[in-house]
């Protein structure tokens, strides 16, 4: 009978232990801080590295949500900055993004983890509204994620534009 309950228990040890560690492995990524582009490091899919990817990110996280502040370069070379929040529960937000041209562009995103918890997928569709009144949509799919040291952040992103599709990988370092 003493040697069946240390099987047992042995067994509940081992399930408890078990779904400590899945927990554990699932745990998010923080991605949280600045993070400057490093272009030589990235690849820009045959357009400019400046219009290719944002210049820097700073990021705020927790376990809801993410803020996302963001620098880049319009094609007429202005810096302008670009901020959102999501949640990580998949709604979309829609946003203006004051991009300093004549042209008009509005964003409907939204953001999830990965399954294991250490990546986001951040999905987004793009309205773009030119001076002359022509419209066209794009949309993006970024898949994010961290080297083991959380130094490195890499965002392997697709660009579904009318005429092509534009694969960019941009590797940025912690500040």
């Amino acid at each position: 009978m003493k040697k069946n309950n240390y099987v047992i228990y042995a067994i509940i040890l081992f399930i408890v232990s078990a779904f400590i560690n899945v927990q554990a492995a699932r745990a998010q990524s923080d991605f949280s801080g600045t993070w400057k582009l490093d272009t030589s490091a990235s690849e820009f899919g045959g357009i400019p590295a400046a219009q290719g990817a944002i210049r820097q990110l700073t990021i705020a996280q927790d376990k809801q949500k993410i803020k996302v502040e963001k620098l880049m370069v319009n094609p007429e070379g202005k810096e302008y900055s670009f901020s959102e929040t999501l949640g990580f529960d998949g709604t979309v937000v829609e946003n203006t993004v004051p991009y300093t041209s004549p042209r008009k562009i509005s964003k409907a995103a939204s953001v999830k983890t990965t399954e294991d918890g250490k990546g986001l997928v951040l999905s987004s569709k793009y309205n773009v509204e030119e001076e002359n009144q022509s419209k066209w949509v794009f949309t993006t799919i970024e898949l994010c994620s961290l080297s083991a040291d959380g130094r490195t952040l890499t965002i392997a992103k697709t660009s579904i534009i009318p005429d092509r599709t534009v694969k960019i990988k941009a590797v940025y370092r912690k500040q």
